[in-house]
């Protein structure tokens, strides 16, 4: 999962309620075997690279002189039926001006897509949720 976006804050500055917009892209690669009695056997795969449309909302405030709070959510679709997203974490930054934070917390992202393969059709729903740890280059 690949995603790029801008923040538009209504209030000016880096902090407060903002509207994320922007793509997040997707490789998913699925295989699915089937099997019946009377010696049937299908194997289908498929491995889409989908292109979603983003729009969200997040929240940031800074505590202390490095340290901030960020909520997020957002939702996609286009190559996907649709994608959830939500996002809670706290963030540490290295330099006065904050463009290189360390970030940590947890997401939760729920995935539905629908790919065909010869003759098959695949409904697939991905989840995950779990801690995050990643680092934000601010410009």
């Amino acid at each position: 999962i690949i995603e790029g976006a801008g923040v538009w804050n209504p209030s000016g500055n880096a902090e407060g309620f903002g509207i994320i917009f922007g793509a997040r892209v997707f490789n998913i690669a699925q295989k699915l075997d089937l099997t019946a009695p009377a010696g049937f056997h299908e194997n289908y795969g498929t491995s889409p690279t989908l292109l979603d449309g983003m729009i969200g909302f997040r929240y940031l405030a800074s505590f202390g002189e490095r340290a901030s709070f960020n909520v997020r959510g957002d939702y996609s679709a286009g190559g996907t039926e649709s994608s959830m997203n939500g996002l809670i974490g706290f963030g540490y930054a290295f330099d006065d001006a904050k463009k290189y934070t360390l970030l940590a917390g947890y997401r939760y992202m729920d995935i539905q897509f629908k790919e065909k393969d010869q003759n098959a059709e695949v409904e697939s729903e991905l989840t995950l949720d779990g801690p995050y740890v990643g680092f934000r280059f601010g410009f």
